[in-house]
Protein backbone atom coordinates (compact mmCIF):
# COMPACT_ATOMS: atom_id res chain seq x y z
CA UNK A 1 0.00 0.00 0.00
CA UNK A 2 1.39 3.37 -1.01
CA UNK A 3 1.14 6.12 1.62
CA UNK A 4 0.28 9.50 0.03
CA UNK A 5 -0.77 12.95 1.24
CA UNK A 6 -3.95 14.61 -0.06
CA UNK A 7 -4.48 16.23 -2.43
CA UNK A 8 -2.67 13.59 -4.47
CA UNK A 9 -2.06 13.44 -8.19
CA UNK A 10 -0.22 10.84 -10.27
CA UNK A 11 -0.11 11.87 -13.95
CA UNK A 12 1.68 8.66 -15.00
CA UNK A 13 -0.12 5.86 -13.16
CA UNK A 14 0.48 2.43 -14.69
CA UNK A 15 -2.15 -0.27 -14.06
CA UNK A 16 -1.15 -3.70 -15.32
CA UNK A 17 -3.92 -6.13 -16.26
CA UNK A 18 -5.53 -8.14 -13.43
CA UNK A 19 -3.95 -5.93 -10.77
CA UNK A 20 -4.89 -3.56 -7.96
CA UNK A 21 -2.93 -0.60 -6.60
CA UNK A 22 -3.74 0.72 -3.12
CA UNK A 23 -3.23 4.29 -1.85
CA UNK A 24 -3.61 5.14 1.84
CA UNK A 25 -4.29 8.72 2.93
CA UNK A 26 -5.00 10.52 6.18
CA UNK A 27 -7.93 12.91 5.50
CA UNK A 28 -6.37 15.71 7.62
CA UNK A 29 -9.65 17.42 8.46
CA UNK A 30 -11.33 16.87 5.09
CA UNK A 31 -15.02 16.03 5.57
CA UNK A 32 -15.42 14.34 2.19
CA UNK A 33 -12.96 12.73 -0.23
CA UNK A 34 -13.19 11.22 -3.67
CA UNK A 35 -10.95 10.06 -6.48
CA UNK A 36 -10.98 10.17 -10.27
CA UNK A 37 -9.08 8.61 -13.15
CA UNK A 38 -8.27 10.88 -16.09
CA UNK A 39 -7.71 9.65 -19.64
CA UNK A 40 -5.23 12.38 -20.59
CA UNK A 41 -4.58 11.07 -24.11
CA UNK A 42 -8.21 10.06 -24.87
CA UNK A 43 -6.89 6.63 -25.80
CA UNK A 44 -9.34 4.37 -23.97
CA UNK A 45 -7.10 4.19 -20.90
CA UNK A 46 -10.10 3.85 -18.56
CA UNK A 47 -11.58 0.71 -20.18
CA UNK A 48 -11.78 -2.02 -17.54
CA UNK A 49 -10.60 0.21 -14.67
CA UNK A 50 -12.50 0.76 -11.41
CA UNK A 51 -11.95 2.88 -8.31
CA UNK A 52 -12.86 1.67 -4.83
CA UNK A 53 -12.93 3.86 -1.68
CA UNK A 54 -12.90 2.64 1.92
CA UNK A 55 -12.86 4.77 5.09
CA UNK A 56 -11.56 3.72 8.53
CA UNK A 57 -12.95 5.20 11.74
CA UNK A 58 -11.27 3.74 14.80
CA UNK A 59 -11.07 -0.02 14.27
CA UNK A 60 -13.94 -0.19 11.78
CA UNK A 61 -13.73 0.07 8.00
CA UNK A 62 -16.74 1.17 5.99
CA UNK A 63 -17.90 -1.13 3.27
CA UNK A 64 -15.69 -0.49 0.26
CA UNK A 65 -17.67 1.43 -2.34
CA UNK A 66 -16.86 1.16 -6.03
CA UNK A 67 -17.29 4.54 -7.69
CA UNK A 68 -19.91 4.21 -10.46
CA UNK A 69 -17.89 6.35 -12.89
CA UNK A 70 -14.15 6.33 -12.17
CA UNK A 71 -13.65 9.40 -14.39
CA UNK A 72 -16.21 11.68 -12.75
CA UNK A 73 -14.99 12.05 -9.16
CA UNK A 74 -18.61 12.90 -8.46
CA UNK A 75 -19.28 10.48 -5.59
CA UNK A 76 -17.53 11.43 -2.34
CA UNK A 77 -17.08 9.33 0.80
CA UNK A 78 -17.86 10.94 4.16
CA UNK A 79 -14.50 11.22 5.95
CA UNK A 80 -15.65 13.16 9.02
CA UNK A 81 -13.69 11.74 11.97
CA UNK A 82 -11.91 9.23 9.74
CA UNK A 83 -8.43 7.98 10.54
CA UNK A 84 -7.62 6.63 7.07
CA UNK A 85 -8.94 6.51 3.54
CA UNK A 86 -7.87 3.82 1.09
CA UNK A 87 -8.32 4.23 -2.65
CA UNK A 88 -7.87 1.14 -4.81
CA UNK A 89 -7.31 1.34 -8.58
CA UNK A 90 -8.47 -1.98 -10.02
CA UNK A 91 -7.69 -3.15 -13.55
CA UNK A 92 -10.31 -5.83 -14.31
CA UNK A 93 -8.85 -6.66 -17.73
CA UNK A 94 -7.45 -10.19 -17.89
CA UNK A 95 -4.97 -9.50 -20.68
CA UNK A 96 -3.63 -6.75 -22.86
CA UNK A 97 -1.41 -3.75 -22.44
CA UNK A 98 -1.20 -1.87 -19.18
CA UNK A 99 -3.39 1.21 -18.75
CA UNK A 100 -1.83 4.67 -18.26
CA UNK A 101 -4.45 7.03 -16.81
CA UNK A 102 -3.77 9.86 -14.39
CA UNK A 103 -5.09 9.62 -10.82
CA UNK A 104 -6.48 12.41 -8.62
CA UNK A 105 -7.42 11.98 -4.93
CA UNK A 106 -8.78 14.66 -2.58
CA UNK A 107 -11.93 16.61 -1.80
CA UNK A 108 -14.38 16.97 -4.69
CA UNK A 109 -13.03 20.50 -5.33
CA UNK A 110 -9.39 19.30 -5.25
CA UNK A 111 -10.18 16.45 -7.65
CA UNK A 112 -12.03 18.80 -10.03
CA UNK A 113 -9.02 21.15 -10.00
CA UNK A 114 -6.63 18.24 -10.61
CA UNK A 115 -8.73 16.95 -13.52
CA UNK A 116 -8.87 20.43 -15.07
CA UNK A 117 -5.10 20.83 -14.74
CA UNK A 118 -4.39 17.42 -16.29
CA UNK A 119 -6.78 17.88 -19.21
CA UNK A 120 -5.50 21.41 -19.91
CA UNK A 121 -2.04 19.97 -20.61
CA UNK A 122 -0.97 16.57 -21.86
CA UNK A 123 -0.22 15.40 -18.31
CA UNK A 124 3.51 15.38 -19.01
CA UNK A 125 3.27 12.76 -21.72
CA UNK A 126 5.38 13.00 -24.85
CA UNK A 127 3.64 12.55 -28.19
CA UNK A 128 6.72 10.91 -29.67
CA UNK A 129 9.55 11.95 -31.93
CA UNK A 130 8.66 14.61 -34.47
CA UNK A 131 5.20 15.24 -33.01
CA UNK A 132 4.23 18.45 -31.22
CA UNK A 133 2.97 18.23 -27.67
CA UNK A 134 2.81 20.34 -24.51
CA UNK A 135 5.28 18.40 -22.40
CA UNK A 136 9.00 17.85 -22.22
CA UNK A 137 10.49 15.00 -24.18
CA UNK A 138 10.14 11.97 -21.96
CA UNK A 139 9.52 9.08 -24.33
CA UNK A 140 10.41 8.04 -27.84
CA UNK A 141 13.26 10.49 -28.23
CA UNK A 142 16.05 9.59 -30.64
CA UNK A 143 18.83 7.63 -28.95
CA UNK A 144 16.63 6.60 -26.00
CA UNK A 145 15.84 3.20 -27.46
CA UNK A 146 12.34 4.26 -28.47
CA UNK A 147 9.15 4.07 -26.50
CA UNK A 148 8.67 1.52 -23.75
CA UNK A 149 7.21 -1.79 -24.90
CA UNK A 150 3.49 -2.27 -24.34
CA UNK A 151 2.11 -4.85 -21.93
CA UNK A 152 3.60 -6.05 -18.71
CA UNK A 153 5.76 -8.89 -20.10
CA UNK A 154 4.88 -10.90 -17.01
CA UNK A 155 3.59 -13.82 -19.07
CA UNK A 156 6.72 -14.40 -21.15
CA UNK A 157 7.65 -17.69 -19.45
CA UNK A 158 5.86 -20.57 -21.19
CA UNK A 159 3.29 -22.24 -18.93
CA UNK A 160 4.98 -25.61 -19.50
CA UNK A 161 8.05 -24.34 -17.64
CA UNK A 162 6.08 -24.11 -14.41
CA UNK A 163 4.74 -27.65 -14.87
CA UNK A 164 8.28 -28.90 -15.52
CA UNK A 165 9.54 -27.25 -12.33
CA UNK A 166 6.67 -28.77 -10.32
CA UNK A 167 7.35 -32.27 -11.70
CA UNK A 168 11.09 -31.97 -11.06
CA UNK A 169 10.44 -30.80 -7.52
CA UNK A 170 8.07 -33.71 -6.85
CA UNK A 171 10.45 -36.29 -8.38
CA UNK A 172 13.42 -35.13 -6.34
CA UNK A 173 14.66 -37.88 -4.01
CA UNK A 174 13.80 -37.24 -0.38
CA UNK A 175 16.33 -37.65 2.39
CA UNK A 176 15.29 -39.14 5.66
CA UNK A 177 16.45 -37.63 8.87
CA UNK A 178 18.49 -40.07 10.98
CA UNK A 179 16.72 -41.35 14.07
CA UNK A 180 18.24 -39.88 17.18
Amino acid sequence: MTEVTPPYSDPKLRAFYASTQYYRLVPAGRSAMTAALVDVADAGELDGLSLVLAVRRGLRWTEADALPDPASGGVAADTTGAADVVVAVVNRNLSGASKRPALCIGTPAEVASCRAELTASDGGLDAGPGEADAGAVDAGSPGSGGPAPEGCACATVPPGAFCLLAVLGAARPRRRCPVR
